[in-house]
């Protein structure tokens, strides 16, 4: 089966002709990272538009998933992977010092904490948003919370 994102699936296509008729146009509004440029207003990656001419580019880039994490993967040294690295490290090593010292009274606060990277969604600025909420919320859960052992380290 080809490799497919949401965008090139032919999924998306029968739902598009499912809810119009007759001609109608597809614009996709992306952010390519090696274009630059951001909006004055919300300081976030300016979005351009791109034809349906943009469509075997992203079938192509969804072949690209399989090459993530390796270092054939062309984005893996970018801001953003580093980041979504960094993150499973600290998930990692959270909860290894969590499990160290789990017990009848902290099994809750574990939960919590070991629930929290699920909020963590999007790209770009939106995922860098999320990563600061889910660092707050840890930071919260442990703040708020007593229990027996080291306290983890929420990053």
């Amino acid at each position: 089966m080809p490799a497919t994102r949401q965008l090139t699936s032919p999924d998306f296509r029968r739902s598009l002709a499912e809810q119009f008729e007759g001609e109608y146009r597809l614009v996709h509004h992306l952010a390519p990272p090696f274009l630059g440029g951001f909006d004055a207003a919300t300081g976030r990656p300016r979005k351009r538009r791109f034809g349906q001419w943009v469509r075997p580019i992203l079938t192509l880039l969804a072949y690209g998933k399989h090459l993530r994490g390796t270092i054939f993967d062309p984005f893996g040294f970018s801001d953003e992977r580093r980041m979504e690295r960094a993150l499973i490290t600290d998930y990692r090593s959270m909860m290894r010092e969590m499990t160290a010292c789990l017990d009848d009274k902290n099994y809750d606060l574990a939960v919590e904490l070991a629930e929290t990277p699920d909020q963590i969604r999007g790209f770009g600025p939106v995922k860098m948003d999320a990563v600061k909420k889910a660092r707050v919320r840890q930071k919260t859960i442990l703040e708020s919370r007593t229990y027996s052992g080291s306290v983890p380290n929420a990053q």
